[in-house]
């Protein structure tokens, strides 16, 4: 038995499966999705190595819920806690990236620096 909210929307009542086209904003209230705790003072961010470590002994991102699936082999998906474990991961990628950059350009002036005293001493 199908119910219609409209010619877009379909509910199988039977299944509980529901579609959904949406033409324009979803919004969702109730799941923290935003993981800017990353950037607060007293957050504990793993070392990179650390986290590459977690990251490939378990085979995913230790923010983003592992794969899980149903009783018929169907992938089952909480999408705001997914969608906040990959907006973490993402946040702290950037700032390893950040922090990389950070030590780049310090090996960068320390090569320049022995570049030129090299120079000094070839004259």
């Amino acid at each position: 038995m199908k119910s219609s909210f409209d010619d877009e929307s379909l509910i199988d009542e039977q299944d509980c499966t529901i579609q959904i086209n949406v033409n324009g904003e979803i919004y969702q209230k109730g799941t923290i999705i935003h993981a800017d705790y990353v950037f607060d003072s007293d957050y504990k961010l793993e070392s990179i190595e650390d986290h590459a470590k977690e990251m490939f002994s378990n085979g995913h991102l230790k923010a983003v819920p592992k794969a899980k699936k149903d009783e018929n082999g169907q992938d089952v998906v909480e999408y705001g806690s997914h969608l906040r474990g990959i907006l973490e991961e993402l946040e702290k990628a950037h700032i390893y990236i950040h922090k990389l950059n950070e030590t780049i350009k310090q090996q960068q002036q320390v090569i320049a620096n022995l570049s030129e005293r090299v120079s000094d001493l070839e004259k």
